[in-house]
């Protein structure tokens, strides 16, 4: 009878903690995602800066990669990027503008590169 009691609140226990393990894991895809990408955009100014020669930055084709410099950078989880067309850093810092947008089905946010500056901000979507 104990043994009863003990395998249905297993039961209980494993049915209300399994979709937190999956919601965590889908939050934790997208934080990384996302800091991916602000790192990515950081990477490719500074690369276009001290290499003195412009850099591409942006999407790959599929979404499932953040493409710097002509090299690719998987994106975590179920998180897909899209960007109407590549962000050129140039040597001086600044970048021909764009923004990249990253979607995991729940959520979209954007990074925005500033023409002028090339800084890049977060943007929400709904």
């Amino acid at each position: 009878m104990e043994l009863l009691v003990v395998v249905a609140l297993l039961g209980v226990i494993t049915g209300v903690g399994l979709p937190l393990v999956r919601h965590d894991g889908s939050a934790a895809a997208w934080s990384a995602a996302r800091t991916g990408l602000d790192s990515a955009a950081r990477r490719a100014r500074a690369a276009a800066i001290a290499g003195d020669t412009p850099v591409e930055f942006g999407a790959s084709p599929d979404g499932h990669a953040l493409i710097v410099g002509g090299s690719a950078e998987p994106l975590p989880g179920a998180v897909t990027a899209r960007a109407d067309s590549s962000v050129r850093f140039q040597p001086d810092g600044s970048a021909g503008g764009g923004t990249v947008v990253l979607d995991d089905g729940a959520r979209r946010a954007a990074l925005a590169v500033d023409p002028v500056t090339g800084q890049a901000r977060w943007t929400e979507q709904p």
